[in-house]
């Protein structure tokens, strides 16, 4: 079976032999397995002896077994496996919040067992945190696995060679000949693809699925699994109703400052309820929380943030609404919410992603190192700078600005305005 490349894939490469434990977390279905089928491929086209390599998942009793016992018995474990432990091992393991005491595992392994490498995932970042302990400090690499971006959606429909080449045209010197029709087909095409990477999101099965109602029903099923699972069986939410009532309230406020307080009365739960709720959704992948801009860094903490969703094919899913963009009266908001996905999938260790508001309402959806980008889904004749970013713009002198369009492309050295399909 042909696999795709993820882009976090020489990230991760360059931490392999350089610390012992290398941890892999996201939601349930963004990748994880694969993903550490693809690196187990890049190890073996390195080099490393296929003997050298093993794969274990701990949601099977066998391998769970294994790994729950002492030291010894998890050495004797791999040597059945074939594998030489007196050589360097690279040892996989799935589903790493099934073990009991994880932390206490591989510390053991990683200081008491010369020549193995651990790459372990977890689906609920939750769960990892309320058992892995401090004790794995300087031992533990740890890389967040989300949804494909519009790049590697791209790549897995085989289509990224039209983005690249239109990047490449772009800015060409219009005084030199092209093919202006091929443009606008590939432009037009590029336009079709982001919006339905809109509309069904970034689940690689749901991706590679021909059929629309197979996407749907994987969709669906995507959200079943994770109440069934992350939040009954791992979380033990009592109140499952309420918890749905809010996920599908939130999947129709995208893009909005998030009032805890408006939720309760709609809800009709407890604020510190509430509260645990979206600590919950945020730790188990669905929605992220974006903080205020502020030169004083403290003030973020205490201000209301912008809300998020990781995948904007599950807020269809929610809202049970796959209609196209132009016949959809969220479309603003769905593709706000796929540029702050684009934005931060793509955000380095260093980064830092905000969004700016002042006290006259004045607002810009996004704050990139400092920098503004706005999202205005229309077409453009001339470059002109929307007003709502001039306040930001005289306040902070960023060094650029750029802001998101349907269609219109146009650079200088302070500014650029760029299609959605491109950020």
């Amino acid at each position: 079976m042909a696999y795709y490349p993820r882009k976090i894939i020489p990230e991760i490469m360059d931490w392999l032999d350089k610390i012992p434990i290398i941890v892999i977390i996201g939601g349930r279905q963004v990748g994880k397995t694969v993903l550490m089928k693809l690196i187990a491929d890049e190890l073996r086209a390195s080099g490393i002896n296929e003997q050298q390599i093993f794969y274990m998942d701990l949601e099977d009793f066998r391998n769970l077994d294994a790994c729950s016992r002492d030291t010894e018995f998890f050495k004797e474990f791999l040597k059945l496996q074939g594998i030489d432990l007196s050589k360097k091992s690279y040892i996989f393991i799935d589903e790493i919040q099934y073990h009991e005491n994880p932390t206490n595992f591989m510390k053991l392994i990683a200081d008491h067992v010369e020549n193995i490498q651990l790459i372990v995932s977890g689906s609920s970042t939750l769960e990892i945190r309320r058992k892995f302990k401090d004790t794995l400090t300087g031992r533990k690499q740890v890389f967040h696995l989300q949804p494909l971006d519009f790049e590697e959606y791209l790549i897995f429909k085989e289509e990224v060679n039209l983005l690249n080449w239109y990047k490449n045209n772009c800015f060409q010197n219009k005084n030199e000949p092209y093919d202006i029709d091929s443009f606008d087909l590939i432009k037009k095409r590029l336009q079709e693809l982001a919006e339905d990477h809109i509309i069904y999101g970034g689940y690689p099965a749901v991706v590679k699925a021909k059929q629309e109602k197979i996407k749907i029903g994987l969709l669906q099923e995507i959200i079943q699994t994770y109440v069934r699972k992350d939040i009954r069986d791992f979380i033990h939410i009592k109140n499952v109703a309420a918890f749905n009532r809010l996920i599908v309230l939130l999947s129709g406020r995208t893009g909005n400052l998030l009032n805890l307080n408006a939720l309760c009365k709609e809800i009709r739960i407890k604020r510190l309820t509430l509260e645990k709720y979206i600590f919950l959704l945020e730790n188990t992948f669905i929605i992220k929380l974006l903080t205020p801009f502020f030169t004083n860094i403290k003030l973020e903490v205490v201000k209301m943030p912008k809300l998020y969703f990781f995948d904007t094919g599950m807020i269809n899913s929610l809202l049970l609404n796959f209609n196209p963009l132009p016949y959809r009266p969220d479309a603003g908001a769905l593709i706000e919410n796929f540029v702050f996905k684009q934005l931060f999938s793509n955000l380095s260790i260093i980064d830092r992603l905000n969004f700016w508001r002042n006290q006259n309402k004045n607002e810009v959806d996004f704050i990139l190192n400092g920098n503004p980008v706005e999202v205005k889904f229309q077409s453009f004749d001339s470059p002109t700078v929307p007003r709502g970013l001039h306040p930001f713009i005289e306040k902070y002198h960023p060094s650029h600005t750029v802001i998101v369009t349907r269609d219109y492309l146009y650079q200088n050295k302070d500014i650029l305005f760029i299609p959605f399909f491109m950020i």
